[in-house]
């Protein structure tokens, strides 16, 4: 691959394989995820054990929107679209 087929990737087609991980990381589904959150929050013990798969969701859910305003408003999509 070439440096330049990756300035020809739009921004919202790398959102889209974002989102698309975000949802094979489910917390109730993927045999993986469970077992790691659980091993991080025991770690830092912040989060009470009951509320580790709501906040785990919670992130997942808005991690396209979040990646998007932080984008836009570091570098701007129409920047990263374009460049």
């Amino acid at each position: 691959m070439d440096l330049g087929d990756l300035h020809a990737v739009a921004f919202a087609e790398i959102l889209d394989v974002l989102d698309a991980l975000g949802h094979a990381l489910d917390f109730e589904t993927n045999p993986h995820v469970s077992p790691g959150v659980r091993g991080w929050a025991c770690r830092h013990e912040t989060i009470p054990p009951r509320c580790w798969p709501q906040s785990y969701v919670t992130c997942r859910w808005s991690l396209r929107e979040y990646v998007r305003e932080m984008a836009d408003s570091t570098v701007g999509i129409d920047y990263l679209d374009g460049w």
